[in-house]
């Protein structure tokens, strides 16, 4: 995990988070136990991968030969009588130099100063801003590490924290505070993925963005999507794709009692809180007839830590591309807004029978258009639409169908 906080007069606030749960202690042993077992495979012709006694030896083994390369250029991993043939006992005698081990783990470093990278990205600043770089972990320990995290933020790393104790003092401040024991520290929190809800052709739009400071709220205005809609369902999701299904679903709720009109004339108001403690209030108001409908989603039913971690994981390695999408989608939609507007008022301009016969047809192609455009994220056809749409009002304001016969 890496956090980028922001520390003045007491405050700590956190302004951005990323994590990868790939990437980490484990994963490098795993790294060391792969090669390990390879080698025996060579020399002995046994698998030992299947032998749950010997893995659990090796892996002992394993941490501590990780632990002292990072004060020794090579160790040996040596596990006697681990297994046996019909020639009789097999030990694992194993040198692994320092530099061998860095080659391992070069890719999970290089994805950790990326992760750093993003983390810094999504607090608006940039590398040279950061003041002070804490280490947290065992790992954070290992001289690669050490050397890759000085090069990215040319500073020196701060040592005056042992990075096994790090979660721990941290957690006992924070008990301390929530008790009441400790006073003048305030953490400041941020969301970790976004929070927003589902729009038609299965989109997702966030309402709260990630990485906002913990209290907050946002809230944003919809429509109806059906002439006479008389309800709106609210699915409330988190995650970072534009598409519902890449994202996990929180909750559910119907406002009914939705006024009376045409599709895209109502509006409904969704306002999210999101508390402290991590409690989602959701509700949706429709502002004409007053009608209100809720829900409140507890941490209980929200993503676990493991799903939390692969979807930054994801998103982080797909952060641009999925945000530019995402602006696209947004504006599409205002747009599209904007377009059942513009066919309300051609309607209150033309009388039923001129509409039937002069603009039935024309308004048909350009509702295709404006759907199209929705599903292939492609903000030309909805601009192209609009302008038609532009182009018949201004001939029907310049009264250009006043004289037309109608038989």
């Amino acid at each position: 995990d890496v956090s980028v906080l922001n520390v003045a007069e007491g405050v700590f606030e956190v302004t951005a988070t990323a994590g990868d749960n790939n990437l980490g202690g484990e994963d490098f042993n795993k790294r060391i136990m792969e090669c390990v077992l390879e080698n025996f495979r060579k020399e002995t012709n046994i698998d030992l991968s299947e032998d749950m006694l010997a893995m659990a030896k090796l892996s002992e083994a394993i941490e501590r030969a990780k632990i002292e390369l990072s004060s020794a250029e090579s160790t040996k991993i040596f596990v006697p009588f681990i297994t046996a043939d019909e020639r009789g006992p097999k030990n694992i005698d194993f040198e692994l130099k320092r530099n061998e081990f860095e080659n391992l783990i070069s890719d999970y470093v290089d994805r950790t100063l990326e992760l750093c990278r993003q983390a810094v990205s999504d607090a608006s600043l940039k590398i040279e801003q950061i003041d002070r770089v804490i280490l947290v972990g065992g790992s954070s320990r290992i001289p690669i590490v050490r050397r890759k995290l000085e090069d990215l933020f040319k500073k020196k790393l701060d040592a005056s924290i042992d990075p096994e104790e790090v979660v721990a003092c941290g957690a006992a401040i924070q008990g301390g505070i929530v008790q009441g024991d400790i006073n003048g520290i305030v953490l400041v929190d941020v969301t970790p993925l976004s929070l927003g809800v589902e729009v038609e052709n299965g989109f997702f739009v966030p309402i709260i963005e990630r990485n906002s400071p913990i209290p907050t709220s946002a809230k944003r205005i919809f429509t109806t999507i059906a002439d006479n809609q008389k309800s709106v369902d609210i699915h409330i999701l988190q995650g970072e794709s534009m598409y519902v299904k890449n994202n996990i679903s929180l909750g559910r709720f119907r406002l009914e009692g939705v006024r009376n009109a045409r599709k895209g004339e109502p509006r409904i108001e969704v306002n999210f809180e999101l508390d402290v403690n991590g409690i989602l209030q959701v509700s949706a108001v429709d502002l004409d007839t007053k009608n209100m409908q809720g829900i409140t989603i507890v941490n209980q039913n929200r993503m676990s830590e493991e799903e939390l971690l692969r979807i930054q994981k994801e998103y982080i390695s797909k952060f641009e591309r999925e945000i530019k999408k995402r602006d696209i989608l947004n504006n599409i939609l205002i747009q599209k807004t904007r377009a059942e507007s513009m066919i309300t008022k051609l309607d209150s301009i033309l009388p039923p029978l001129h509409q039937k016969y002069l603009i039935k047809d024309e308004i048909k192609e350009i509702y295709q258009h404006i759907n199209e455009s929705i599903k292939e994220l492609n903000p030309e056809k909805m601009e192209r639409a609009i302008s038609r749409l532009d182009f018949l009002l201004s001939e029907l304001t310049a009264g250009s169908y006043s004289s037309v016969e109608v038989n």
